[in-house]
């Protein structure tokens, strides 16, 4: 009798643990592209900012306009405070409630995340997109994929530069039309 429930437990184990496991993705043999530099996309989620001084989790929403801008909204993980970022071909800028453009210094960027300063700003949506740098100080991973239409996008992103880990999980990803 103890033999016998012995043996069920074991098929119970095994059962459950193989009903757990996480459907794999079918790719169909084919391997979608990242998304082109031309098309514009707004991608939202989460980010875990770590440093030696500080942890952080911000909730962001990334704009990025083809050819003419990224507009970057950082909030706190409540949404009670949030920034408004600009890149353009100018570089990049803070933004406040009339819509004026402050350029972000050097030294807000070294206090806030030296991750600003080692990557250039026309490589920070490559970056978000999954495009790999070319840089020996700035190492940033894919953990996790998705789709968006035909394109291969990030779910789930971790950037490190020097002391300074960047965690990004991304929730939702959309195409948007040019403006």
């Amino acid at each position: 009798m103890a033999m016998r429930l012995w043996s069920l437990a074991f098929l119970l184990v095994v059962v459950t643990g193989c009903a757990q496991l996480p459907p794999e993705p079918n790719t169909g043999g084919e391997v979608a592209a990242l998304l082109p530099k031309s098309m514009s996309w707004r991608a939202s989620g989460k980010m875990l900012v770590t440093s030696s001084s500080n942890n952080q989790t911000l909730r962001f929403s990334w704009t990025h306009s083809a050819n003419i801008a990224d507009r970057v909204v950082v909030s706190d993980s409540l949404g009670l405070r949030s920034a408004v970022l600009l890149h353009n071909k100018n570089g990049f800028f803070t933004v406040d409630s009339d819509n004026r453009l402050t350029p972000l210094s050097n030294a807000m960027a070294a206090r806030h995340l030296a991750l600003l300063e080692m990557i250039t700003p026309e490589n920070w949506a490559a970056l978000l997109t999954g495009t790999q740098l070319d840089s020996e100080t700035v190492v940033a991973q894919v953990l996790d994929w998705s789709t968006l239409d035909t394109y291969r996008v990030p779910r789930r992103l971790r950037i490190e530069a020097n002391d300074d880990l960047l965690r990004v999980m991304i929730s939702e990803w959309d195409v948007i039309s040019d403006e």
